[in-house]
């Protein structure tokens, strides 16, 4: 059954400041907004289940069931059905939710029953990247190192006694090229598909034009920027704005690092610039 309400879909990568735009988009009016609801691992769908689908519980189970072997195959039967009993939630008239589109979408095999649900009740897409790949790259890394367990991730590394370890620009290459990929597949979709999309990036929503990409973002969903709430109330933006890392403290091979970065056709200036600065 489709939508009667308008709803928007964020398209994203990890580490481009998705968590920040959805709590942006909570503390406006008319709006319900929410993080992943297309996870194809049990524990984390589940997880997201018990945080938005409260109102809903038993409404949810009858679709999802109790066995967590079960649960995506099921959702993915239901899929429709699932989506719109999660964002049932909300009594606001514009609704929405954020995906990571290859983490989600393609390797959950997804892709037919997402388009369809998107073209069915007329989804507009943000579509939010990030230009400086390096500092995405380092930021990744960085927040696997806090992990102890690695099974949910594909970055993948060992740190020796002293907490350090080494970093491969390999690594980073295919990192790079496989957001532009993603990039690309996001794009390519929905101009396809005559998606409307709405391309705003990290950056962007850091700057310190903030305001005006935020209200962007606000016309594009038909809200009224003049009764926008400021996100840099909640602390987010400052702290997203003033993160520095140094390299060397954490990597014993930054500078050969950054060697293959002075020998690679596709950095950028600004991400060169990042490397030097945060070495």
């Amino acid at each position: 059954m489709k939508t009667t309400k308008d709803t928007f879909i964020i398209i994203a990568t990890a580490r481009t400041g998705s968590t920040m735009l959805v709590e942006f988009l909570k503390k406006q009016k008319n709006v319900y907004a929410v993080g992943e609801l297309l996870h194809y691992n049990p524990k984390l769908l589940i997880r997201r289940i018990n945080e938005n689908g409260k109102n809903c519980a038993q409404e949810i189970t009858s679709v999802v069931g109790n066995d967590p072997s079960r649960m995506i195959h099921n959702r993915n039967l239901n899929f429709e059905k699932y989506l719109n009993l999660i964002l049932s939630a909300g009594k606001s008239p514009i609704q929405g939710f954020k995906v990571f589109y290859n983490n989600h979408i393609i390797k959950g095999n997804i892709e037919n029953k997402f388009l369809k649900y998107v073209k069915e009740n007329n989804v507009k897409v943000i579509h939010l990247t990030r230009e400086n790949t390096i500092l995405q790259f380092f930021s990744r890394k960085l927040a696997v190192m806090g992990i102890t367990n690695f099974s949910n991730t594909d970055i993948k590394f060992d740190i020796d006694e002293n907490r350090k370890t080494n970093i491969e620009y390999s690594e980073y290459v295919e990192y790079r090229d496989n957001l532009i990929t993603e990039k690309n597949q996001v794009r390519e979709l929905c101009e396809l598909h005559n998606i409307p999309i709405h391309e705003v990036t990290y950056e962007e929503l850091c700057s310190d034009d903030y305001k005006e990409h935020y209200s962007n973002i606000m016309k594009y969903l038909n809200l009224e920027p003049n009764e926008m709430n400021d996100i840099v109330e909640s602390g987010q933006q400052n702290q997203k704005k003033n993160q520095t890392y140094s390299l060397s403290e954490i990597f014993d091979n930054t500078d050969e690092f950054i060697d293959n970065s002075n020998k690679d056709n596709i950095i950028t200036e600004l991400e060169i610039n990042t490397l030097n600065k945060i070495k």
